[in-house]
Parts: structure tokens; sequence; C-alpha cells
């Protein structure tokens, strides 16, 4: 095996790694971290059914949007490497993003009859 292709293994084989890096602390985790992840994406989608099916109140659409926002977050971290990516990859994501949540508070604010 080459050099090249050597590295690119061993890149690989870190993705793959039993061994995460959460909150500043390295932890081994049995099965693997996308093992778990999935997990968690289970249990917070089978949450969300269940707690979409109750009767609606002053809490549920913000209870939905914050497991919306843990589970894209655990998707963006783990599935497309932006943890270990380059911080840069990170703005390109998240920029657009507050851009676009301005955009959707602004016209939120803005009175459904028009300024006149």
């Amino acid at each position: 095996m080459t050099d090249q292709q050597q590295g690119a293994h061993d890149a690989h084989d870190a993705f793959l790694s039993d061994t995460t890096t959460i909150f500043g602390r390295e932890i081994t985790i049995q099965g693997g971290i996308y093992t778990v992840v999935f997990v968690l994406l289970a249990v917070a989608t089978v949450l969300e059914i269940i707690i979409g099916g109750l009767p609606e109140g002053v809490l549920l659409i913000p209870l939905l949007l914050a497991f919306a926002v843990i589970k894209a977050t655990l998707v963006v971290m783990y599935y497309m490497h932006l943890k270990t990516d380059s911080r840069l990859f990170t703005w390109v994501l998240i920029l657009p993003l507050l851009i676009a949540l301005a955009a959707m508070l602004y016209l939120l604010a803005a009175p459904p009859t028009g300024y006149t």
C-alpha cells in the first residue's frame, strides 16, 4: 500500500473509531459513535411522534422545533463530519442559516396588512 493510500485508510479509520471527544473529554463507546448517534436519532424520532400526537398546547411547537434542531445538529456533526472538519465548513453552513433566520423573523414582524 502506498503512503497516500495508507494515509487515506488511516483517516477513514479515524471516523470509524470507538473513541470520541464530548465536552472536551475523550470517551470510548462500545459499538462506535455512529451506532450511538443512530440510536439517539431513533429515540428522538419516536419522542417526536409521541409528542406530535398530544393535544396542542403552548409548548408543543417549541418542543418539536427543539427536537428537530437537536437531530439536525447530530446529523451535521457526526454523519457529515463537521465535528472534525475545518471550521470554515461550519461557517459555510451556519452563515446562510443565520441569514435565513433573520429574514424569516423580519417577515414575521411585518404586519399582514402592510405598512399603510
